[in-house]
């Protein structure tokens, strides 16, 4: 039945006795060259957020319909507050949707995936942990962003700092060290 001698055995697996290095990226970036690039960065962003937007417009029509029935029964106030509330926690529980398992398992969201890019720590390349990810970049600019006409400038600034000549990082990779 065996038609090969096992020595000779082109199906067999590979047999070495030669020790096996994995090479390892260890210490900091060097240089601004090692980090991908800015274009790349802002692509995955604007991924992210067309990824996020169409799940959620959806969502937010069907909401805005149901708080609007109710809406009769209560002040505006009340009715604008809570479809803040509602709005941020659908906004927040669609993005954790689509992208929890690839920041779990990749350190990326899908515009990074998309792009080849992942959240790694400063040091020592090593993928960031989620509750890491989620406690110092994506609940900070969450939370800022919901507020009245600060907030979406504050979104915008902080994609658009990847562009400062000192700085190549946006506004939450410093605080959660990493890229």
């Amino acid at each position: 039945m065996n038609d090969f001698p096992e020595s000779e055995n082109p199906f067999a697996s590979p047999q070495t006795t030669e020790p096996v290095t994995v090479a390892q990226v260890t210490g900091p970036v060097s240089s601004i060259e090692d980090l991908p690039s800015r274009w790349l960065r802002l692509g995955a962003s604007l991924i992210d957020s067309l990824v996020v937007g169409l799940v959620s417009i959806p969502v937010g029509l069907v909401l805005i319909a149901i708080l609007a029935s109710a809406g009769s029964e209560m002040s505006p106030v009340a009715l604008e507050l809570l479809g803040n509330v509602v709005g941020l926690l659908v906004g927040f529980g669609i993005f954790m949707a689509v992208n929890n398992y690839l920041l779990a398992k990749h350190g990326q969201t899908v515009g990074k995936m998309a792009c080849g890019i992942k959240i790694v720590d400063y040091n020592d390349h090593r993928i960031k942990s989620l509750g890491h990810i989620m406690r110092m970049r994506v609940l900070p600019i969450t939370f800022v962003t919901q507020i009245p006409l600060v907030g979406p400038i504050v979104g915008l600034v902080n994609v658009l700092m990847i562009f400062t000549p000192k700085s190549v990082a946006c506004m939450t990779s410093s605080p959660a060290r990493s890229w």
